[in-house]
């Protein structure tokens, strides 16, 4: 039915709204998103910031972190490790200079004396006296009789061992050869017994009756040494 002209028309019910209202959307009541700050990861990485969207999207907006540029960058290698120096230690002492190796002659000093000890110990008491008046030249405690036949008995027994080392002498030259020696060993015998006392040279007769005997290696050539000192009268 037309409404009447110069009435206002009624007012529409809540409940008879027009469909064009019901058919527009609801604002959101979802709270919108507080923007979230990202925590920083180091002084080269920018602040990132969630964007949202406008009050009344359906969708909440999803927080954008910002990836710093450093996060790209290829791990460094670790620092080399740096050693400690060692602590200094004490000084070590010099070693001591070795002994330069002995010459041939100290080796036989030692021998010599061990020589002439093991000599004293197998010497008789004849022979002593004979490396004492050798060593001395005093004869005032001897009697010469006696000391001339020391001397003649130690003569023999250097003769008889010169011959020995010799090796073996057989036939006609070797019986010749012992012939010679005993007659020469019998005139220096004589000589000293001619002496009434003990002659001028009576120390190096001692010296070639004890310690010099070897100087001389054939019988011969001990005799004619020996025999050269007895003949010997005054200097």
């Amino acid at each position: 039915m037309p409404e009447a002209p110069g009435i206002p028309p009624a007012a529409k019910s809540p409940d008879l709204a027009d469909t064009d209202a019901l058919a527009r959307p609801m604002p959101s009541l979802t709270t919108p998103t507080t923007p979230q700050l990202a925590e920083p990861s180091g002084p080269d990485e920018p602040t990132a910031t969630a964007e949202s969207g406008p009050p009344g999207s359906e969708s909440e907006a999803t927080p954008v972190v910002a990836t710093s540029p450093s996060s790209h960058k290829e791990a460094e290698p670790p620092a080399p490790h740096e050693s400690t120096p060692p602590a200094p230690s004490e000084p070590i002492p010099p070693a001591p200079a070795q002994a330069a190796p002995a010459s041939p002659a100290s080796h036989d000093a030692p021998s010599a004396v061990l020589t002439e000890v093991a000599a004293e110990v197998v010497l008789t008491e004849a022979q002593k006296r004979l490396c004492r008046i050798a060593e001395t030249s005093d004869t005032d405690s001897e009697n010469w009789q006696e000391l001339r036949d020391l001397i003649a008995h130690e003569m023999h027994t250097i003769l008889a061992a010169k011959i020995a080392a010799l090796g073996p002498s057989s036939g006609p030259e070797g019986e010749k050869m012992r012939e010679q020696v005993a007659a020469h060993e019998r005139r220096l015998t004589a000589l000293l017994v001619e002496f009434p006392d003990p002659p001028f040279t009576i120390q190096r007769i001692c010296e070639l009756t004890t310690v010099h005997s070897h100087q001389y290696r054939t019988p011969s050539k001990y005799l004619r040494a020996l025999e050269k000192v007895i003949l010997v009268t005054s200097t």
